[in-house]
């Protein structure tokens, strides 16, 4: 694969196995190669949190009622850019239904970030933009390897037991 940009095309965590799938392309790669991988180890909480995010704007978007953002759980967006490198992204999300116990996937539709023009009606807030935008980072940090990571201590300095502090004095 030639050295090039990481295109983010489709995002999805599939939370049941724990796994997150992220199909991509390498826009300096001249044989248009597509790659998909699903990885098993835990992102950084940052990309969970910020795929949560989501769910005000897929409210908003298909104009569901207020107080319904409990029910919605975003868990995948797909990536589409025109030649310029505009993008437009369509949400898809589980809508819980508590009286049934299941729950039904809902997409919102296709819709692009607003760049001026007569389209604003048709286009992403500027907030929404904003987090897919934050989303697709999040993704891009993980192929890069940037993983949720543990810490060896409690706390960010270690105490020193009794006998460690009288060797240092």
């Amino acid at each position: 694969m030639e050295n090039g940009k990481i295109v983010i095309d489709k995002i999805k965590f599939m939370e049941k196995q724990g796994k997150i799938k992220i199909d991509f392309k390498n826009d300096g790669d001249t044989n248009g190669g597509q790659f998909s991988g699903i990885y098993s180890e835990p992102a950084d909480p940052v990309f969970y949190q910020t795929m949560s995010d989501l769910k005000g704007s897929v409210k908003n978007i298909l104009e569901l009622p207020d107080g319904i953002e409990y029910r919605l759980i975003p868990f995948a967006v797909t990536y589409h850019y025109n030649a310029e490198g505009r993008m437009g992204a369509i949400i898809t999300s589980r809508l819980t239904i508590p009286d049934l116990g299941n729950e039904t996937v809902i997409q919102t539709p296709m819709m692009k970030c607003y760049e001026g023009g007569n389209d604003e009606d048709k286009c992403f807030t500027e907030g929404t933009a904003k987090k897919l935008w934050a989303l697709e980072k999040e993704a891009q940090r993980y192929l890069a390897g940037e993983r949720a990571q543990t810490n060896l201590f409690n706390g960010d300095t270690v105490e020193q037991d009794d006998d460690t502090k009288e060797l240092e004095a």
